[in-house]
């Protein structure tokens, strides 16, 4: 009876069941500087009791996945949302390293139902991932709730789509948030996400990733529109550093088995993200501006087709060029290009 009544949950309902505690995940960086004083502390405990925090007692749904960066696929990480619902079809969410007191903030990610979704124009759908295979694969999780809650919210989230920035990019081992903020995706299929990584967020959680991909086996999983998760066919869409930090070669080592988990480039390199290589180039194929901050990532065909369309004035030159002699020649006339060499035999 619970579990029928809870299949018809609102997504606002089946959020506010997501009161549990789950097991406490640390962040893999320090930010530098002093300790809060004693006075700081003052302060603090004062406006905890005086002031107002309506936009921070929203965020009453938390929910655990993962991310990589658009276009890098191989730079994968653990992302903790912590979600207030605007209504039945938007929810906002802040993005942290972990789920503790001293945890990072690491982006933002801002879900949409699939009715809103598909009223967006192609060029916008590119930048949003579907939440459908995270949902089935079990990669989302709704951590310390009761299994029937979790379900019924699962299958209204099997039914969004997300858009996600991150800003401090802990992953990275940076301790303060440095660079540019960079879009990021969620997986689309089996062999995308790496299994270290993944098993290391299920056993500091005590998740059962067979039982969990089981008891979600009757969700209905709706296909992705074609025009989202850009980077499956080479739309990649992605903030230039100016700065030139490689902000996407992951160090060598994984995290600690308490920390926020990430991929590691001791593992084989991942699959590519589309059947074709990708090669990075700057253009404005987003909206058609010219956009030196936004770095495009397509397949080398529409490469090679710049290289013949600049190509192609020059075999005009030459062509024009070569006509033009062939018809003085034709006229028993000197060649214009002969003229000179005449010239000197002359003298």
């Amino acid at each position: 009876m619970l579990n029928s009544n809870l299949h018809h949950l609102t997504l606002s309902a089946a959020c506010g069941l997501l009161c549990a505690c789950a097991a406490n995940t640390q962040s893999p960086v320090s930010a530098p500087g002093n300790p809060e004083s004693t006075r700081t502390n003052v302060l603090e405990a004062g406006a905890a009791m005086l002031q107002a925090k309506p936009p921070i007692d929203a965020l009453n749904a938390y929910l655990d996945g993962f991310h990589f960066y658009n276009g890098h696929p191989q730079a994968q990480m653990e992302a903790h949302h912590y979600c207030s619902i605007l209504n039945e079809d938007v929810i906002q969410c802040m993005i942290f390293d972990g789920n503790t007191k001293t945890a990072k903030i690491m982006g933002v990610e801002y879900i949409i139902d699939e009715k809103l979704f598909a009223s967006l124009p192609d060029t916008e759908k590119a930048m949003w991932h579907s939440h459908g295979y995270e949902v089935s694969s079990g990669q989302l999780v709704a951590p310390g709730i009761p299994g029937p809650a979790e379900h019924a919210l699962m299958e209204r989230l099997a039914h969004t789509y997300g858009k996600t920035w991150h800003t401090w990019h802990t992953d990275q081992d940076k301790r303060l948030p440095l660079g540019v903020p960079q879009l990021m995706m969620g997986f689309t299929s089996d062999g995308q996400a790496d299994p270290a990584m993944v098993k290391q967020r299920n056993d500091r959680l005590g998740i059962d990733a067979e039982a969990t991909k089981a008891q979600r086996s009757d969700i209905h999983i709706p296909s992705s529109d074609p025009k989202a998760n850009g980077w499956q066919y080479g739309k990649v869409i992605q903030i230039r550093d100016p700065s030139g930090q490689g902000i996407h070669s992951h160090p060598d080592s994984p995290t600690e088995t308490k920390q926020n988990s990430r991929s590691s480039q001791r593992r084989p390199p991942a699959r590519r993200c589309s059947q074709h290589s990708q090669l990075e180039i700057s253009q404005g194929q987003y909206d058609g501006s010219n956009r030196a901050d936004l770095e495009v990532i397509s397949a080398p065909r529409h490469r090679h087709l710049k290289i013949f369309v600049l190509l192609i004035p020059c075999l005009v030159i030459v062509l024009l060029r070569l006509a033009s002699i062939f018809v003085i020649v034709g006229w028993g006339q000197t060649p214009v290009v002969a003229r000179p060499l005449a010239g000197l035999s002359n003298r």
